[in-house]
């Protein structure tokens, strides 16, 4: 829960930033080599990994995803790509968009209660 409205929070803040960077990135090679070198991307799929290792722990995490698995899935949802998508491009409210990040998140990598 605290993940999720922290990442939602920091797309709202900064959402937009983070894909004029993505989107610069994609059309000039030297913001393509900064951004290959920073370490957004990386630290991001560390903190997703950090978490889906402490849901196999604790045994929330579904028995048919590694926490490997489970870290991309993350990193898909809760990117600045699909905020962008859906908050920008599709209207979608913050509220509206929580609650199905939250569904997501939860019917894609937890083991069903």
């Amino acid at each position: 829960g605290r993940t999720i409205d922290y990442t939602v929070a920091l797309f709202e803040r900064a959402g937009d930033l983070i894909m004029v960077t993505v989107q610069a990135a994609d059309a000039d090679p030297d913001m393509r080599a900064a951004a290959a070198a920073g370490a957004g991307s990386r630290a991001t799929r560390q903190l997703w990994r950090t978490l889906t290792r402490s849901l196999r722990r604790t045994g929330a995490l579904r028995p048919d995803l590694t926490p490997q698995a489970a870290a991309d899935i993350l990193y898909a949802l809760a990117s600045p790509h699909t905020h962008q998508l859906l908050r920008r491009h599709c209207g979608w409210s913050t509220r509206r968009y929580r609650t199905w990040l939250t569904d997501a998140v939860t019917r894609e990598l937890l083991t069903p209660t």
